[in-house]
């Protein structure tokens, strides 16, 4: 059963019809749905990128106390 929430509801000419109040209903619907996408591709690229970091960070503090090491 699908659930419509109250922030959906979009205001259309009545004189319009039915199947060009559909279109744009299905429009906005798959402009959203491009947005949400997007977004969530955005966030997993930046975790990604974050994860990368923080390997690359924790690698080079090895690499250091490595070095740190061999001196003595």
């Amino acid at each position: 059963m699908p659930v419509r929430s109250p922030e959906c509801k979009v205001p259309l000419p009545k004189g319009w019809p039915r199947r060009v109040r559909s279109a744009v209903i299905r429009t906005i619907c798959l402009a959203r749905f491009a947005l949400t996408v997007a977004h969530g591709g955005a966030a997993k690229a930046l975790d990604a990128r974050n994860r990368l970091q923080q390997d690359n960070d924790r690698l080079r503090c090895e690499l250091n106390l490595l070095r740190e090491e061999c001196r003595i």
